[in-house]
């Protein structure tokens, strides 16, 4: 392994990335090795994890996220990166690049075309009514045309209006000022970005805010790049590293997890986390910024609760009583294990941690994560588990895993500074071991891929968690193009 890193391309490489030998050595090591599925307990549901609210509840918390908004700082998280070649997988699946598709088995290919009109990127398009099917797919998917094949997702038009069509960029802004802003009116987003379209997102985005700000709101919008360094190398089914025809290690972004160092570059109060492409049209708007304000109510009341906790802890002690009412707040309301003997710092341990509030949806069997009990060194805490980290050969594992009752829409809103107000270095509360190792083809050969743990999975795994159910209206992902074709993303 030691002549691995004595190449001089090896050497160049390890130098430019800022990484050391012993940073390629543990990933290796990992492969070797293995990451453990994670031991699912049971899925939360509505009377074991997952906070149901009433009416009155609701009301009372959108109130007290009112009543504090302008006194906070707060900030809307947007991973923004993703190209949008997978809204049109299937059309590609199709694609022959022949003129004539009237004999062809193209069921997607037949339904954009004859939805055309109906997407907001058609009036984008300069169509003559003659132009066959290849030259409309041309004219959407390649560079020559939109280009939608390889842009940003952010960057493609969702939502047509009267006068207009919007990008899930422009929505976002819309959506953020309704719940977002100070006392002065700022509103502040980051956006993670892809660094090729860096520049092309950061110009678009500056000329459309003069559409969007007004009198009451003023943008405030940052930008970054999931770090080089944050990437993983590949290997062959052997565990040895995959080297390229440059004599270099092969390196893959290591997937969303990655971005909690992005996320941890933000000091704010709070920190709203939505998906790029999980918008809505302003019809549908107002229940979407209803429940974000539900969620970062319920925060600020949980956070002043801790905060309150910890400082009457530091000034007076704690009696039996005392202790009593903490014990239960900490089992009832944060829905934490407690162990047999709790002393105060112990306690202090528990509450001087992130926390995240995360709306949960009915599950109506869409793709993805949802939030479970799961054992840890024999203790229970909640999480957000993706299908990948279970292991689906275990029948037990696989009969709690199908009996779970909801989603993780992304839905989050966290709170990052301690009871003093300083921000915590959220590195520290990441399980390093809940990473994913994948399978993959390149270059007609099977690789091993290493993902760090997920950003609202294994990298959010030592916070405080908290679970809300919200309603499936609020939840409106992109995922293919056709999705655009559903109600909650057209007027």
């Amino acid at each position: 392994m030691e002549n691995l890193f004595e190449t001089i391309e090896i050497k160049n490489q390890l130098e430019e990335r800022n990484l050391t030998p012993q940073y390629i050595q543990d990933q290796i090591y990992t492969f070797e090795k293995g990451l453990s599925p994670v031991k699912l307990v049971s899925p939360c549901t509505a009377d074991n994890g997952i906070i149901s609210l009433n009416e009155k509840d609701i009301e009372n918390y959108i109130q007290k996220y009112n009543a504090n908004v302008s006194n906070i700082e707060s900030c809307k998280f947007v991973p923004a990166s993703g190209a949008a070649t997978r809204m049109f997988k299937d059309i590609v699946s199709e694609y022959s690049g022949t003129e004539d598709y009237s004999n062809q088995n193209s069921p997607n290919i037949n339904k954009l075309i004859d939805s055309l009109t109906d997407f907001a990127f058609f009036n984008e398009m300069d169509i003559e009514s003659t132009e066959g099917t290849k030259r409309i797919l041309d004219k959407i998917l390649l560079e020559a045309g939109l280009n939608y094949l390889k842009l940003p997702k952010g960057l493609i038009k969702f939502h047509k209006y009267p006068d207009s069509s919007r990008t899930a960029f422009e929505e976002h802004l819309v959506e953020s000022k309704e719940y977002i802003g100070d006392e002065s009116g700022n509103c502040n987003i980051h956006f993670t970005v892809s660094p090729e379209y860096r520049l092309e997102i950061e110009n678009y985005l500056e000329a459309k805010l003069y559409d969007y700000q007004d009198n009451n709101t003023k943008f405030n919008l940052s930008y970054s790049i999931q770090n080089p360094a944050t990437d993983t190398i590949a290997v062959d089914m052997n565990n040895k590293p995959v080297i390229n025809e440059n004599g270099e290690l092969t390196f893959r972004p290591a997937g969303h997890g990655a971005l909690i160092n992005n996320l941890n570059i933000i000091d704010a109060d709070i920190i709203f986390i939505k998906n790029i492409d999980n918008v809505t049209t302003e019809k549908y708007l107002p229940e979407t910024v209803k429940y974000k304000k539900v969620l970062g109510g319920y925060l600020i009341s949980i956070k002043n609760k801790i905060n309150e906790i910890i400082l009457e802890l530091e000034s007076v002690g704690i009696d039996k009583d005392k202790l009593s009412g903490i014990k239960e707040f900490i089992s009832w309301d944060l829905n934490i294990d407690l162990p047999d003997n709790l002393n105060t710092e112990h306690i202090k341990n528990l509450l001087n941690r992130p926390i995240r509030v995360c709306g949960v949806v009915r599950n109506e069997g869409e793709p993805g994560g949802g939030p479970f009990w799961v054992n840890n060194n024999g203790i229970n805490t909640k999480q957000i588990v993706e299908s990948a980290q279970v292991d689906m050969a275990d029948d037990s594992q696989k009969e709690i895993w199908n009996s779970s009752t909801h989603f993780n829409p992304v839905d989050i809103v966290c709170s990052v500074r301690d009871y003093k107000g300083k921000k915590f270095d959220l590195d520290i509360f990441i399980d390093k071991d809940a990473g994913i190792i994948t399978t993959k083809s390149a270059n007609g050969r099977e690789i091993k891929a290493l993902e760090l743990p997920g950003l609202w999975n294994g990298a959010m795994a030592d916070w405080i968690t908290l679970f809300i159910e919200v309603p499936l209206i609020t939840f409106n992902p992109v995922k293919t193009v056709f999705d655009l074709l559903r109600k909650e993303h057209r007027n």
